[in-house]
């Protein structure tokens, strides 16, 4: 699966790379959208569900200016809408070594959690916190399951003020 993400993604046209919001084909995507729905439904037990992400590639500012506070620093380079689950990956980052791809794999969790409404529960930065923690452990383990090793998650929700 590894080469297969890789190989695909690199037969992106580069002129197409530096279209803002370039919406990858489903039919190049959907291989690979498929087996993480498969591993990160084994790893989190998030539902799989019906419908699947559209895949946008995009520059790693436009991604920043859209999902990041302005007053704040920001190294953004993938996010999941969290209404629509769309999936955006900066054009930026290379595709063919494994941590990349577990950057993919980490945004998937998220579609995963927006369409089961996993943490509907919570609000706010609690529910961002939350999010985010579920996708890194679920990502570490993923990196595991290749034979890499996996990384220590923070606690993202002493990051909250309440």
């Amino acid at each position: 699966m590894n080469r297969i993400l890789a190989v695909l993604l690199l037969m992106i046209p580069q002129a197409a790379m530096a279209v803002v919001g370039h919406r990858l084909p489903d039919e190049m995507v959907s291989p690979i959208i498929e087996d993480f729905l498969q591993e990160a439904n084994k790893i989190t037990d998030l539902p799989i569900p019906k419908e699947r992400p559209a895949v946008y590639l995009s520059p790693r500012n436009e991604i920043a200016a859209a999902y990041c506070d302005a007053n704040s620093p920001c190294s953004v380079i993938a996010v999941t809408d969290d209404v629509t689950g769309d999936i955006y990956l900066s054009s930026s980052i290379s595709f063919t070594s494994v941590f990349n791809q577990s950057i993919f794999f980490h945004e998937v969790v998220h579609f995963m959690q927006v369409k089961s409404k996993h943490f509907s529960y919570l609000s706010g930065c609690r529910k961002w916190a939350a999010e985010e923690v579920h996708a890194y452990k679920a990502q570490s383990s993923w990196l595991i399951s290749k034979g890499y090793k996996g990384f220590d998650v923070p606690d993202m929700s002493k990051q909250c003020v309440d």
